[in-house]
């Protein structure tokens, strides 16, 4: 297992698993980042647009399971506020938060 330095941040690999930041973030493979790129600009704008919008719900999807699993006796209110805290720019957040608290 090797371990590797780059831009300062200290990463690490684990067995078989892709090289993460020590976050835990996966990195890209410089490698095959460029035949994503030529990808997407293949694509038509509508395209890397509905691609996008996938990718948002599969993220909501994941999420809202994720909170569920983590909290399974939440409210609905109580994990539209969970949604929003973790989707959302904080500074947004702050600010639908408030609303939020006021809805039923």
């Amino acid at each position: 297992m090797a371990l590797r330095q780059s831009s300062g941040q200290a990463l690490r690999q684990t067995s078989g698993l892709p090289l993460r930041q020590a976050s835990g973030q996966a990195l890209r493979d410089p490698e095959t980042e460029w035949i994503r790129v030529q990808g997407y600009r293949r694509m038509s704008g509508r395209q890397r647009l509905e691609a996008a919008a996938e990718l948002y719900e599969m993220v909501r999807e994941l999420t809202k399971a994720n909170i569920l699993n983590t909290h399974p006796g939440i409210s609905d209110s109580e994990l539209r506020r969970e949604m929003a805290r973790r989707l959302l720019p904080r500074d947004l957040f702050r600010q639908v938060g408030r609303c939020l608290d006021k809805s039923p």
